[in-house]
């Protein structure tokens, strides 16, 4: 089971879509959101996610999914 961790800044408006897609695509990994992950100086600027402590980063919230389930297998 991987950890993801999401900063609820970076997301913005589609952070409730992102989530659910990872939920039904993930179902066996643990999805959080947290005020702040310590990552201030990207976080207004690209979508990113923690997975495993891992630092991910995309240009789209799409591409990011993408990424997160590469990275989760």
């Amino acid at each position: 089971m991987s950890e993801i961790l999401f900063c609820s800044n970076s997301l913005g408006v589609e952070e409730d879509e992102v989530i659910e897609k990872l939920k039904l695509t993930l179902p066996d990994s643990a999805i959080d959101v947290y005020g702040c992950l310590g990552h201030c100086s990207c976080c207004g600027d690209t979508p990113y996610v923690l997975v495993d402590k891992n630092y991910i980063e995309a240009e789209t919230h799409e591409e990011l999914i993408k990424k997160i389930v590469v990275a989760t297998k």
